[in-house]
């Protein structure tokens, strides 16, 4: 026989009656994303069956396809892009779903579901050069190559030789509404365009016209068209070739008002023109991928300069689209994201609610009360003064003038920020904002270039904290017909006088003793440095570190250094892969400080000011670990970041120390550790 032990009936009811009433435990807080959104669209479509539906190809680090349901106001994400490198994106006319991907030589993908899953469609060969989707019942899909236009009749699935054969076909495009197809053949010995149309869904075709290339107007690139669908007839056609990320091939712009048969050469309005739209009232809106987007009152003639205030897609317009209506409502996208306008083009404002695709590049939170945050992110400075949850895009870019990384605040002023960035594409320079982060200004530091014969890299930057007005650069220069050399220079003056001091080879970070302005520590990617007068001399210190101090490989990597504020004796340095390293000694000898990271690539060092047992360290791969003082290891603080994108980027609010920020390469994340158990 066997006996059950069981509770008696009164206390089996408080122990429900307490289960049932307890609170229910604090679950502990996790990374959650802020709302900075945008990402570097490489192209968007817009379906023909429904103007509101758009999809964007974005090439962030996770190569992801947007969509759009309410012609641009939000997006979201439908799934990773099967390749990199994307050149256009074409929306089946009937069936909203299907959508065809085409890259930079690369075969061509569809998807059936919106772009959550794609299937490469090999049977064309060689590339598409151009794809059109012709909207009558047939559903053809037509592509320009190198050897003939080719035709599917099955959303790809096989295609045959239509027409042009062994010919090289530059351009196809169909005429909206009226359904006519008009091919650019191309003359292998002096690049002319011969003009093909069709009125018959491909069956024949007719002679157009020709466009013969004159010496100051190569015919280089593909032919590109715009329809004006207010003047029957008007048509627009431009060359353009993406040559990589960063190149391309340029040909001059024409208009035809009769349909193709004649063409006028236009003024071109920008350099690397991308898209263009005639509007009902006249106007030509021009993209372009380096100097954003304009505006021709006289359909093309000229182009007055722009007249618009900030914002507007300034950086890079790769396509602009035109909602239903009076087609005054436009959606622009390019490097900087997606732009609306609702007045035909007089204004814009950014329209990136839900584009989680920004990749972060420096961050900075501010010493201030209430405390902001400042980011470069995209092409762009942004500022949020409410912890992550809005961004304001505060900096224009000036031409030629590239802003990079944030570099530190003015412990005093803490609406004086620096930067490292370029100017005239030739040299690194050191940009100071005293607005925080409005505009710029760049400081004189005695290394810079005139000419392409020489480069200018900075990579570490320190200001004193006690006398912020002393600033110290460091870096690498070359000459034409020169060796690479290293500098390091000092200036209590924004640089209008400066000091040279004694490099240190490779430095990559500098940081100086608060109350011992002449007590300075320099790390390249193998050795740790201390100064004791002022950068005059260095001695090299760091008993105890391993040999490689630089996670990150390439001409970004460098070393993380770190000072305990509250103790001018005690410093921590990231590795290569080793974790952590700690020195009581004022850097003269070293321990490892790494369970729980002991293979970690540490690329960031964080210290709680107010409390200096509490770190917090960024590493490349492992995501973030917080250091317990009471077990002597590093626990995984990774609840809601996304690791695989972290970009070893993190800040910590110091007014209000419990909560951290890390960039990602798509976006910034934050954590409030108030209520994590340790």
């Amino acid at each position: 026989m066997t006996f059950r032990r069981c509770l008696p009936l009164p206390l089996v009811g408080i122990v429900l009656f307490l289960s049932l009433t307890a609170p229910l435990a604090a679950a502990a807080p996790g990374w959650v994303q802020t709302n900075l959104f945008g990402g570097r669209v490489e192209a968007l479509a817009q379906a023909p069956s429904d103007p509101q539906l758009l999809y964007a190809a974005v090439s962030s680090a996770t190569r992801e396809m947007f969509q759009s349901l309410d012609g641009g106001a939000t997006w979201h994400s439908r799934g990773q892009l099967p390749i990199r490198d994307v050149l256009d994106l074409t929306v089946d006319p009937f069936d909203t779903a299907t959508i065809y991907l085409r890259g930079y030589g690369q075969p061509l993908y569809r998807t059936r579901d919106g772009g959550l899953t794609w299937v490469p469609l090999p049977g064309l060969e060689p590339p598409a050069d151009a794809l059109a989707a012709e909207g009558s019942p047939s559903g053809a899909l037509w592509a320009a190559t190198r050897e003939g236009l080719f035709r599917s009749a099955d959303r790809g699935e096989s295609w045959q030789v239509h027409a042009f054969a062994d010919s090289p076909v530059r351009g196809i495009t169909i005429e909206p509404g009226g359904g006519t197809l008009l091919a650019a053949v191309g003359r292998e010995e002096d690049s002319a365009l011969f003009f093909w149309r069709s009125r018959d869904h491909g069956a024949t075709w007719e002679p157009v016209s020709l466009l013969v290339p004159r010496e100051t107007s190569p015919l280089t690139g593909y032919p590109h068209f715009a329809f004006d669908l207010s003047r029957p007839g008007t048509l627009y056609v431009w060359l353009f070739e993406r040559v990589g990320e960063f190149f391309s091939h340029e040909g001059p712009l024409f208009r035809s008002r009769d349909g193709g048969a004649t063409w006028a050469e236009l003024p071109s309005p920008v350099r690397a023109l991308r898209d263009l739209v005639p509007l009902s009232d006249g106007t030509l809106l021009a993209g372009s991928a380096s100097q954003g987007a304009t505006r021709s009152f006289d359909q093309g003639d000229s182009w007055p300069p722009g007249s618009w205030q900030h914002p507007v897609p300034h950086a890079s317009v790769i396509r602009i689209v035109a909602l239903p209506g009076d087609r005054r409502t436009l959606v622009a996208a390019g490097d900087g994201g997606a732009w609306r306008s609702t007045d035909g083009a007089e204004t814009w404002v950014a329209s990136n609610q839900g584009l989680a695709a920004i990749g972060v590049g420096s961050l900075l939170v501010a010493p201030t009360e209430p405390p902001f945050l400042i980011t470069r992110a995209g092409d762009a400075v942004f500022r949020s003064a409410d912890h992550g949850a809005t961004w304001t895009r505060i900096e224009a870019e000036l031409p030629w003038r590239l802003l990079g990384s944030l570099q530190g605040f003015d412990p005093h002023h803490p609406r004086t920020v620096f930067a490292f960035g370029t100017e005239d594409r030739l040299a690194d320079v050191l940009f100071k904002s005293t607005n925080a982060g409005r505009t710029w200004q760049s400081l004189p530091v005695p290394y810079s270039c005139n000419s392409t014969h020489c480069w200018v890299i900075m990579r570490a930057f320190a200001v004193d904290p006690q006398n912020p007005d002393t600033l110290f650069v460091g870096g690498e220069y070359f000459e034409r017909y020169g060796t690479v050399s290293d500098f390091l220079v000092r200036s209590d003056d924004d640089f209008a006088t400066s000091k040279k001091l004694t490099p240190i080879h490779g430095l990559r970070t500098l940081a100086v003793v608060s109350g011992k302005p002449d007590t300075l520590y320099g790390l390249n990617c193998r050795r740790l440095y201390r100064s004791q007068d002022g950068a005059k001399t260095w001695q090299r210190v760091g008993r105890g570190l391993p040999l490689r101090l630089c996670p990150r490989e390439g001409w970004d990597r460098r070393g993380t250094l770190v000072l305990d504020p509250r103790d001018p004796e005690r410093l921590y340095v990231g590795t290569a892969g080793k974790g952590v390293y700690a020195s009581t000694d004022g850097g003269l000898t070293f321990r490892a400080m790494n369970r729980g990271l002991e293979t970690a690539g540490v690329t960031a060092i964080l210290i709680d000011p107010t409390d200096s047992t509490k770190l917090y360290a960024g590493t490349d791969g492992q995501g973030v670990g917080r250091w317990s003082a009471k077990w002597k290891t590093w626990a995984p603080l990774n609840d809601g970041l996304p690791t695989a994108w972290f970009r070893w980027l993190l800040a910590i609010d110091p007014r209000r120390p419990t909560v951290l920020y890390a960039g990602a390469s798509i976006g910034i994340f934050r954590i409030d550790l108030g209520e994590v158990v340790p």
